[in-house]
């Protein structure tokens, strides 16, 4: 009996928080396509260009170091108002690469520093911060290592900053791999779609956060915003807030584009979505006792309230989800009952629909050649299942960041990799049987085990809709195997090698 009345709750405590959310990601849908062709002005252009200071902060990139400074160095701005400072807390010979590629610069004439530390005292964040107070510039650009800047970069996003107001003018994320495989086309999609959420609260006039990367900071309003701080694994959404609870305006260029390189391995793109999402769920615990002690006017404290609630609220209905299907499958195979099935069904067409539209505009607006809502059997059939497998470790992240435990900043590996394939012997991030790992392939063999009961089932009552549950189970298995794959040929290979294909 306790086993149906918690089936009870969590479906429809799942159906309610899908309706929700998703709702909320239609309006936000409906919002973009009604404003898509806005483009912001800037007031006026500057007659006299101010200073700026590009930071590239680096740890251990040799693969990518030496195409970020060339990139950096080919920026369209005058020579002395431009200070590059490579921002180095490796510990191999990415140091070397980007010493002697420093110097050549040097010569040239160019301002450009190498700031080393021999610590990583608040990673990324500390790095940025330990470069600010030494920057000459009245604006800082930030570039990771993994991103490729536009020659057009500044002198398209420095006029904005004539608006006293405005703190931070964010750009738009492209990719340079995003054909390489599955893993690579299926985060593409995922991101994308950040433009219609991030374009829409801009022009709602809503919150949006600084991505990390490939943006243009006002000096004033970091400082004003008390500084980089390294005690959360998202360093740019603290900021972001605790620069929004002083007031200042953010800019979104969707239009400039930044390319970037994708994580080519599955590990490496489980432990980006891992340190983004306990990041994000450090940081919004953070700043909800902020927001309250701003003196911020009431309505604009709801609405960073309500920006806080969202993205729980979209793990929270991925949380329910894996738990609402794996009850259904305990209904199905150990009571021969079926009360819950239709509901959670229900729930995940309707996600499942909200999903397709979603992505597929986002896609569109994306402008891929080969792009049609012709693919959109790839959103249905690859990019739901592989995004509820996910959830595992969606899950354990939001719960390391809300128990509080501190984790190191596990860095993304970068490859140097566009959509030419890289052949690999070993895993280039090595991969172990930790808890998330280890969860991920046990629930691989729970879903093999319900596909095969799952058949029989159909067969025997014609009960279709359980293919429905087995889409979104497809993710797990997938996740697994993966995992399950990449540990073996890390343990098999000692040493790792890298070779490219002829």
């Amino acid at each position: 009996m306790l086993f149906f009345y918690l089936e009870y709750i969590v479906c429809w405590s799942f159906i309610i928080s899908l309706l929700v959310y998703n709702c909320y990601r239609l309006y936000i849908v409906i919002t973009f396509l009604r404003t898509k062709h806005y483009k912001p002005n800037f007031q006026h252009s500057y007659s006299i260009l101010p200073s700026v200071t590009v930071q590239l902060p680096l740890y251990n990139e040799a693969r990518v170091v030496e195409r970020l400074l060339l990139a950096t160095a080919e920026i369209e701005y005058p020579k002395d108002l431009l200070e590059i400072q490579v921002l180095d807390d490796s510990t191999d010979e990415t140091t070397e690469i980007a010493n002697k590629i420093v110097r050549e610069y040097q010569n040239k004439g160019f301002n450009i520093v190498l700031i080393h530390r021999n610590h990583r005292s608040g990673f990324k964040a500390g790095a940025l911060q330990e470069g600010l107070l030494r920057a000459a510039g009245e604006f800082i650009a930030i570039f990771d290592s993994d991103f490729i800047p536009p020659r057009d970069f500044l002198l398209k996003t420095i006029h904005y900053f004539t608006n006293a107001k405005v703190g931070l003018v964010q750009a738009r994320w492209g990719f340079t791999n995003r054909n390489y495989s599955y893993i690579t086309r299926f985060q593409s999609i995922l991101i994308n779609a950040w433009v219609l959420e991030q374009f829409a609260h801009f022009k709602l006039n809503r919150f949006f956060n600084f991505h990390g990367t490939a943006g243009v900071w006002r000096k004033t309003t970091i400082l004003d915003a008390g500084g980089w701080s390294g005690d959360t694994l998202c360093e740019d959404l603290d900021l972001s807030y605790r620069a929004k609870i002083k007031d200042w305006d953010f800019i979104y260029l969707k239009e400039l584009i930044v390319p970037s390189e994708l994580p080519i391995e599955i590990q490496a793109f489980k432990n980006q979505q891992f340190r983004w999402f306990k990041g994000t769920t450090q940081v919004r615990i953070k700043v909800i006792p902020l927001i309250w002690k701003s003196n911020l006017p009431i309505s604009r404290k709801i609405e960073l309230y309500t920006s806080v609630i969202e993205k729980i609220g979209g793990l929270f209905s991925c949380f329910l989800g894996f738990f609402a299907v794996h009850f259904c499958f305990v209904e199905l195979f150990l009571f021969s009952n079926h009360t819950f099935v239709p509901l959670t069904c229900f729930g995940l067409c309707f996600c499942i629909l909200v999903f397709s539209i979603y992505y597929s505009v986002a896609e569109t607006e994306a402008k891929h050649k080969n792009f049609s809502f012709k693919n959109i059997s790839e959103i249905f059939f690859a990019c739901i299942p592989v995004a509820g497998g996910i959830s595992i470790t969606s899950a354990y992240a939001f719960l390391d960041g809300l128990l509080g435990r501190k984790t190191p900043f596990v860095r993304t590996t970068k490859y140097g990799s566009d959509n030419q394939k890289i052949k690999q012997t070993t895993p280039i991030t090595p991969v172990t049987f930790n808890l998330i790992n280890t969860t991920e392939i046990i629930m691989a063999l729970y879903y093999l085990n319900c596909l095969f009961f799952s058949i029989s089932y159909i067969i025997a009552f014609k009960r279709y809709e359980i293919l429905l549950l087995l889409i979104y189970g497809s993710g797990f298995i997938y996740l697994g195997i993966q995992t399950l794959s990449a540990i073996i040929k890390t343990e098999w290979y000692k040493r790792k090698t890298l070779t490219y294909e002829p």
